[in-house]
């Protein structure tokens, strides 16, 4: 004769331990359930995959991309690769390259982008309007004031 199993029968979720209600579902009570567990099971995995597949379009140089100089890979928006593969943020970056740290790091077509995309919207108007009332004069003394390698700065020091 063939094989036969037996069929778990729950009354309360994997997952939550909530009640089970809904006839179709045996194992946990809703689709959030059972998806959370999905991602637990199957995101390293796909974490992997996509690190690979990223890393090896990486390799390939471009003049629409700028190389790390950590790695020296290419990518379209380095302080974004920095930050998740490095953990540094952009600025500590510029330091440790010596650049300069009012100029952006992104690829040129990725900022025309982004700049378009911006205008588009409306937060290049926005953020003239809403920067005016909150941004702190030279000398004011709510101005926090930090340093960062003997420098001293306000923060209206953008970077």
């Amino acid at each position: 004769m063939g094989k036969t199993f037996d069929v778990e029968i729950r009354t309360t979720c994997k997952v939550c331990s909530a009640p089970i209600t809904v006839k179709r579902f045996r194992t946990y009570c809703s689709k959030a359930c059972r998806d959370k567990t999905n991602q637990e099971k199957f995101y390293p995995a796909q974490r992997a995959w996509l690190r690979r597949n990223n890393d090896k379009k990486a390799t390939v140089s471009s003049p629409d991309k700028k190389k790390c100089a950590i790695c020296n890979l290419w990518y379209k928006r380095v302080a974004r690769h920095v930050n998740q593969r490095h953990g540094m943020s952009a600025r500590e970056y510029k330091e440790l390259i010596d650049a300069p740290l009012r100029k952006g790091i992104l690829a040129e077509d990725k900022r025309d982008y982004l700049r378009t995309l911006a205008k588009d919207q409306g937060f290049a108007e926005m953020g003239q309007k809403v920067g005016k009332e909150t941004r702190f004069k030279k000398g004011d003394p709510k101005a926090r004031v930090s340093t960062n390698k003997g420098r001293v700065f306000q923060e209206t020091d953008y970077y």
